[in-house]
């Protein structure tokens, strides 16, 4: 039996399948979406121990979403755990 059941929240799907494979690899089931929007609908109809979310979403982006889970009383106690895979180089001219 799984230790928990997680869902990632991504625009990317192989970011999405890798964190997958990782956490099944910890004993945990997952279900991935591509959007805060499609997140917030699986969480009302589908019960998780954990969110990975994505900060830079198209739409609602995570930190929107983020304001939305913990302000809902049914989904508050669910600890979600956010990043971001993106990469900016910062360059300065001297």
């Amino acid at each position: 039996m799984a230790r928990g059941h997680a869902l990632i929240v991504d625009d990317s799907s192989t970011a999405r399948i890798i964190l997958a494979r990782l956490l099944e690899r910890a004993d945990l089931t997952t279900k991935g979406v591509a959007s805060a929007e499609e997140g917030l609908t699986q969480l009302r109809e589908e019960a998780f121990d954990l969110v990975f979310l994505d900060h830079l979403l198209p739409g609602m982006n995570g930190l929107e979403a983020l304001d939305v889970i913990k302000a809902d009383s049914e989904l508050r106690h669910i600890p979600v755990f956010m990043y971001t895979s993106y990469r900016q180089i910062w360059c300065s001219e001297t």
